[in-house]
């Protein structure tokens, strides 16, 4: 699953102890190795490799954290339309991918952009902004919200 061209890196471990890391695949072009070309996040567990999905179009994913029921939060920057790369949250659950944007209500107002935590309860704390000018601020540097996501009615699960 891995190869020479390869680098890993461990971001997380649980309490059961399951690793949420980073896999940075180099793009080999005959003559030429070009680093970082695409990066996977994976998840280790009871002696099994797993290389998590990601969304399409998405070459690079970001692993943040991992709590002890193997639900994995990280990130990839996304491009939409040929913009400014933006930061996606992501959820890996079940050998699943869900953008974490798609689980909150529609009508919130809110776009989320960077997972920081996620607790056993399934709470995620994010980063994320309102209006157009905080996403440009985003960008840029500036201050965000913060946003702790609750879980309704106490499910630990996507549905």
């Amino acid at each position: 699953m891995f190869t020479s061209l390869d680098s890993v890196k461990a971001v997380v471990l649980n309490d059961i102890g399951q690793v949420l890391g980073i896999r940075t695949r180099s793009k080999n072009m005959g003559n030429v190795v070009w680093g970082n070309a695409y990066e996977d996040a994976f998840l280790w567990s009871k002696g099994q490799l797993q290389i998590l999905p990601t969304l399409p179009g998405c070459t690079k994913t970001f692993a943040v954290g991992l709590n002890d029921k193997g639900q994995g939060i990280g990130y990839v920057d996304f491009v939409p339309n040929g913009g400014e790369k933006t930061p996606l949250p992501l959820l890996w659950q079940d050998g699943k991918v869900y953008s974490i944007n798609d689980l909150i209500p529609k009508n919130s107002g809110c776009i989320l952009t960077r997972p920081f935590v996620v607790s056993n309860a399934g709470e995620i704390v994010c980063h994320g902004y309102t209006n157009e000018n905080e996403r440009i601020g985003i960008l840029h540097g500036s201050d965000t919200h913060t946003y702790l996501l609750t879980p309704l009615s106490g499910a630990n699960t996507v549905k």
